[in-house]
């Protein structure tokens, strides 16, 4: 006999029961629900630091090519050549010339060295930016990639969230009358910024493309009166009055680019024309990579986007800030008085 039937008692085991466990469970649950978000806010936050570094490590690039050159590099050039996939004829990008000072010296070793690629010779500096036998144009390069952005439409070609200013003005693709730092085959120095290096805009990030409707990724072509009126992009002719994140069906978007080594307008230029996360747009009709218009900087990061200034400095700037502020931001030389932002 057991010991316990000799005791003159029944063993029995203590459970839980139905009410208990979905207690519990309902506690559980209630701390996820308490708890998901504050860890949500804190990955941004990481990511958000993450992508204001990425921006500084720029400034700093451009500071000592600046030191070097006395210049600032320019946003679009290349040597002279024929216009065809093999020449770069004056299409590659700033970046290429600040790889070195972004820790990617061997990057632009490679680029800047006769290549062979798939039996096809590539002189010094690349071919056109959209030729994808050519190897060096697929890198991947994190310090330009703001790791809140969600990786967009997959190609071979390295991306950029990152983007070069081309001023406060739609024609920045015009050598007289950009009034930003960066230009085509143009070269601004720190003399040239008369505004002051801390009221001028450098760079500023951009939402890679997704090819969904998306207002912040995607750019529209043939907007009829945009010239005279950038606010007519705007209006609900394009945008999803219920969405107005979104672009209607009928409106006439297509992907933006984002190529780091292109130095076409939609693939590394901004302006600030329009405020942050606003639509980005031209009047030309069909697909332009090269055209004026309004290219705003746009972001992942909640109500805000982040911006280097020529000084090397890197601010949040909000989605509701001053347009004239904003502007003013944008010009190096324009005499304008800039407050707060």
């Amino acid at each position: 006999m057991s010991r316990e039937f000799s005791r003159g008692r029944l063993a029995t085991s203590r459970g839980f029961t139905l009410i208990e466990l979905l207690v519990v469970i309902a506690i559980i649950a209630v701390l996820i629900a308490l708890l998901l978000p504050a860890v949500q806010q804190a990955r941004e936050a990481a990511r958000r630091t993450q992508c204001k570094n990425n921006l500084k490590q720029l400034g700093l690039a451009l500071h000592n090519y600046h030191d070097v050159f006395n210049k600032f590099c320019y946003r679009q050039g290349g040597t002279d050549g024929a216009s065809d996939i093999v020449s770069n004829y004056q299409r590659i990008s700033g970046f290429i010339g600040l790889l070195p000072y972004f820790d990617q010296a061997p990057l632009y070793n490679t680029i800047t060295t006769p290549q062979v690629y798939n039996s096809i010779n590539f002189p010094a500096n690349g071919p056109v930016p959209w030729n994808d036998n050519y190897i060096p144009w697929q890198a991947k390069l994190p310090g330009l990639i703001c790791p809140s952005d969600i990786d967009g439409q997959q190609t071979a070609r390295g991306k950029t969230n990152y983007k070069f200013s081309g001023g406060s003005v739609q024609n920045i693709n015009n050598q007289d009358q950009f009034n930003g730092l960066f230009g085509i085959n143009r070269n601004q120095g720190i003399r040239d910024c008369t505004d002051g290096t801390s009221n001028t805009i450098a760079m500023a990030e951009v939402c890679k493309n997704t090819g969904s409707p998306e207002v912040i990724s995607n750019m529209l072509y043939n907007v009829a009166g945009l010239g005279a009126n950038p606010n007519v992009i705007r209006t609900n002719t394009y945008i999803d009055a219920a969405n107005p994140r979104r672009y209607v069906g009928s409106a006439p978007f297509v992907s933006a680019e984002s190529r780091w080594s292109d130095g076409m307008t939609n693939a590394t230029a901004v302006n600030m024309v329009l405020p942050p996360n606003s639509p980005s747009g031209t009047e030309n009709t069909g697909w332009c990579d090269s055209c004026d218009g309004v290219y705003p900087p746009t972001s992942r990061h909640t109500g805000v986007i982040q911006a280097l200034l020529a000084d090397g400095t890197v601010r949040a700037i909000s989605e509701n800030i001053d347009l004239g502020i904003w502007r003013a931001l944008g010009s190096r030389a324009g005499g304008e008085v800039v407050g707060e932002f």
